[in-house]
């Protein structure tokens, strides 16, 4: 969040009326890093010894957890390069991401479950 608010301004006046003025500044004027190594230490923690105890919707938190972690350890950020994703066309042939490296490309995820 601390990342997202600096990176869109906007974005952090919106959760002022949410989180409240005084929060906001706080996490604009917050370590980055800092933060971001201290989430690891409790998402690695939780995925240890907490990992089977679920939420109120019956997931596990430790599914939750390694999740999160993913997402702190390969951030996908503007102007970095995307997370190599393999899959299948309508067609079944398989492609990757990086065969289309350089060109404008829409990415529709979705499932049936």
């Amino acid at each position: 969040m601390a990342r997202r608010f600096k990176d869109t301004p906007e974005l952090a006046k919106r959760y002022e009326p949410i989180l409240g003025k005084e929060t906001v500044d706080t996490i604009l004027k917050s370590d980055q890093d800092k933060l971001s190594k201290q989430s690891e230490t409790y998402y690695e923690r939780i995925v240890k010894e907490f990992a089977d105890i679920t939420d109120p919707n019956g997931k596990k938190i430790g599914d939750l957890a390694k999740n999160k972690l993913e997402a702190l350890r390969h951030p996908i950020l503007v102007g970095k390069p995307a997370p190599e994703i393999e899959g299948e066309d309508l067609d079944g042939k398989k492609f990757k991401l990086s065969d289309y490296r350089g060109k404008v490309v829409l990415l529709d995820f979705w499932g049936n479950w």
